[in-house]
């Protein structure tokens, strides 16, 4: 995908989605990508709402296989859990599931308190966890019903 194809492919995700969407599919991908690198995480329940979404689970495992070897997205491949931990904070924060207080204290503890943070810039860890996440879920696949296609003409594998 050339960089023009990418910017508008970019600017039509962040057109077409909120910023609470925007903050939930991160929490998952990355809570994914933290299964997939062997952290003690539900992947089977984050898989089923990746799913939903509509990313196509395949493309999703060769990239979770791409990053646990090293060969792309450095930050998810270090600090995936931290940054999954974080988004949920955002994303229910985002939501108003928690106020700014309870947002305050669950970054805290996150982020000074867990093993897997980082020991220091946090903020920029997390942005950049956050444009990786955002580029993966941009470029992956999808694998979702056209608008023209209807439920009926869709093929179900049983």
């Amino acid at each position: 995908m050339s960089r023009e194809a990418y910017d508008r492919a970019r600017a039509e995700y962040i057109k077409t989605h909120s910023r609470e969407r925007r903050l939930r599919l991160a929490w998952l991908l990355t809570e994914y990508v933290a299964g997939r690198n062997g952290e003690d995480i539900d992947i089977a329940n984050t898989g089923f709402w990746l799913h939903v979404e509509g990313v196509d689970m395949g493309q999703l495992n060769a990239l979770c296989d791409s990053i646990k070897s090293g060969l792309t997205s450095p930050i998810l491949q270090r600090f995936a859990l931290y940054s999954s931990r974080i988004f949920y904070h955002l994303f229910r924060y985002v939501s108003k599931r928690i106020d700014s207080g309870d947002f305050d204290v669950e970054f805290c503890d996150e982020s000074y308190c867990m093993p897997y943070a980082p020991k220091e810039h946090h903020c920029a860890i997390l942005r950049a966890a956050f444009r990786e996440a955002e580029h993966a879920l941009i470029t992956l696949q999808r694998t979702t019903i056209s608008k023209k296609e209807t439920v009926a003409d869709a093929t179900h594998s049983s």
